[in-house]
Order: structure tokens, then C-alpha cells, then sequence
């Protein structure tokens, strides 16, 4: 903010100051008006001859990109090639080579559906339009061609690499199979009323053929039926 002037002969000053400071700002703008107008003055009358020394445009040739091009002169030229989207083409591909694959599959189960009975045909039918929706999507369809690869490996895999049945097993595996401690397990075979015991060594191990035995042997309908049977062993034996 301009400070306030104060009065008396310091303010005339002051004012009679800015004043002659701004009548020369406004002659010094005057002038220069008046030197831009001379200089104007003085290069217009050139600008026609310079404006007739500019050589005129040559007419532009024909090119294959121009729209107002006639059509006997695109023929002459080459075409450019299209982009090719690899990505497109490779789905493509896929599509069509799971058709192939599972087109026969399709035709057979539609025409086998005619000579089968109607729940045959039905089922016959719902299998045909699964395929289909298959076919139209590329990821099931390679899915469920792994999940057929495996299937027929599985199916032709050799009886040699198939593992053998295990015979033999240990307590931990017994007191798993009835549910009971490993030390109760212990508790019956040192008592000698468990199944029979199979030696390694130091091993113990119990033929599943012999535990199969004491199961059987000890099932009873309950309890009471268990005690006549125990009491019936002992008078046989007396």
C-alpha cells in the first residue's frame, strides 16, 4: 500500500513529482507508437514484390493414401499387409484342432443316440453338449484333454511298477486301526492274548491275514454272549 502523503508544501512536491514522471511515461509510449508505425510504413511496400519472387507449389503426385485417389492408380500400387494378431491366430488353431478331435466323438454319439433307450439317449445327449461347450472354450478344452492323457496313462500303466501289497505292519499301525494306546497293544501281546506276533529281529510285526483272525474270533454280539463262550471253552477243556 502507498503510504498516505502528509500535508502541506512536502505533499505539492510530491505530487507535482509524479505527475512529470508519468507525462513522461506516456511520451515515451507515444514514440515508440509512433517509430512502429514508420517501420511499418516503410517494409509494406516490399512485402508484394518478396510475396511474387516465392515459387509457386508444385501439385502434389498421387499416393496410395490419399482419399480422392482415382481406382485404376491403386491398382497399380501394391496393397499394404495387415497386422497379424498371433495371439488371435494361435486360439484359432487351438479351437479348430479341438474339433477335429472331438468332432467324431460328437457325430458318433448323436447317431449311436437313435438306436438307444431313452435314458441311454438322454445321458447320450447331455455328454454331446458338454463337448460342445468344451469345444467353444480353448482352456477346458486342454484341460480336458490332460485330464484325458491321464487317465489313459493310468489305464495303461504296467503291473510291474504298481506298488506291491504290505502284509506285514507294525503296533502303530494296529493300535491306528482299533484305536487304541500303543501301550495297550504291548500290554496284550507280553499277556499272550493279542493276535500272533511275526519276529524281524528285534521287529515285531503283525500279518494282517492273522489280525484279520483275531477279529473275527472275538466278535460277539456283547458281553454276556463273550462270557458263555469263555465259560463253554473252560468246561471243554476240564
Amino acid at each position: 500500500m502507498r503510504p498516505k502523503l502528509p500535508g502541506g508544501k512536502k505533499a505539492e512536491q510530491l505530487r507535482a513529482m509524479r505527475k512529470k514522471q508519468f507525462e513522461k511515461h506516456q511520451q515515451r509510449k507515444h514514440r515508440r507508437a509512433e517509430r512502429n508505425k514508420r517501420t511499418a510504413e516503410r517494409d509494406l511496400p516490399h512485402l508484394p514484390s518478396v510475396l511474387a519472387l516465392k515459387p509457386s507449389p508444385q501439385p502434389k503426385e498421387p499416393t496410395l493414401f490419399d482419399p480422392w485417389i482415382p481406382a485404376n492408380t491403386a491398382s497399380a500400387h501394391p496393397q499394404p499387409k495387415a497386422k497379424t494378431n498371433f495371439k488371435a491366430k494361435t486360439k484359432t488353431k487351438t479351437k479348430a484342432k479341438v474339433k477335429a478331435n472331438l468332432g467324431a466323438t460328437t457325430e458318433a454319439t448323436s447317431t449311436a443316440a437313435i438306436a438307444m433307450p431313452p435314458r441311454m439317449a438322454k445321458r447320450t445327449q447331455a455328454e454331446a453338449a458338454r463337448i460342445d461347450q468344451i469345444v467353444q472354450c480353448p482352456t477346458r478344452a486342454r484341460k480336458e484333454i490332460a485330464r484325458l492323457n491321464a487317465l489313459i496313462s493310468k489305464l495303461t500303466a504296467q503291473p510291474d511298477k504298481v506298488a506291491p501289497k504290505a502284509l506285514y505292519f507294525d503296533e502303530n499301525w494296529l493300535a491306528a486301526r482299533w484305536g487304541m494306546s500303543v501301550k495297550h497293544i504291548r500290554n496284550l501281546r507280553a499277556a499272550g492274548v493279542g493276535p500272533l506276533v511275526t519276529y524281524f529281529g528285534r521287529s515285531v510285526r503283525y500279518r494282517l491275514r492273522d489280525v484279520l483272525a483275531f477279529e473275527k474270533a472275538n466278535k460277539f454280539a456283547s458281553r454276556t454272549a463273550k462270557e458263555q463262550d469263555e465259560k463253554g471253552d473252560q468246561d471243554e477243556a476240564d
